[in-house]
């Protein structure tokens, strides 16, 4: 139990270190899904006790920040490090990105796409699409680059579904990588090509562990550990 809370922390603190407003979100979603999980695997007075307990340490959470003055001073901050960047329609926020590239890929090519790693060449701001999902659909055209996009979120969908269905041995677990692949995706909204490799590694690392699962019920180290070299 140590060592899981310790590498949540260490993954909470490495995500926060990287300045990705994106990145934060979704870490905050899925630490919130996964409580409401755990919370909702509870019974009787244990789950009593647990929401009572958070909901005091939330009170006390939002005390400290009222009287304490912490809350303005962590606002000051984000304020300092998120001030800088461009808004989502300014001419390099995400929006406008977007905008543009889906017109480019209307214009030029809707059903075969521009080609992979053109988009930052075609674009006025010399910016690549900042959103894999969208890049994989200009990049490749509507036919391939759709059946990927569809292909990793029906992974997803099918995952929240079979999840009732894992043997309660392995249920933690794969809900773990069930939210791991959430929030790969989820942050793959926002990335450009220079940062979703790693979170392609990650995610289908995941996506494995969730199909060994599924095809046998239970989770078997060895076959994991086979699968992947």
């Amino acid at each position: 139990g140590r060592t899981n809370l310790l590498s949540f922390v260490i993954c909470l603190v490495c995500i926060i270190l990287t300045n990705s407003r994106m990145g934060i979100v979704a870490a905050m979603i899925v630490l919130l899904l996964s409580g409401s999980y755990a919370v909702k695997k509870m019974e009787g007075k244990q789950k009593q006790r647990t929401i009572i307990g958070l909901l005091f340490l939330g009170l006390l959470f939002v005390a400290a920040l009222v009287f304490t003055g912490i809350g303005e001073r962590a606002i000051a901050s984000l304020t300092s490090i998120y001030g800088n960047r461009s808004g989502f329609s300014d001419e390099y926020g995400r929006g406008s990105i977007w905008r543009e590239a889906i017109s480019i890929w209307v214009n030029r090519g809707f059903f075969f796409g521009i080609g992979t790693a053109q988009m930052q060449f075609a674009t006025s701001t010399g910016r690549a699409c900042h959103n894999t999902w969208l890049e994989w659909i200009c990049s490749c055209g509507v036919i391939v680059g759709s059946s990927v996009v569809v292909y990793f979120f029906g992974l997803l969908i099918s995952g929240f579904r079979r999840r009732t269905q894992i043997s309660d041995e392995d249920r933690v677990l794969y809900q773990a990588l069930l939210m791991g692949l959430f929030g790969m995706i989820w942050c793959l909204l926002t990335v450009d090509n220079i940062t979703n490799s790693y979170l392609w590694f990650f995610a289908l690392t995941l996506i494995k562990g969730m199909s060994i699962i599924n095809e046998k019920g239970t989770f078997d180290s060895k076959v994991y550990d086979n699968s992947l070299f």
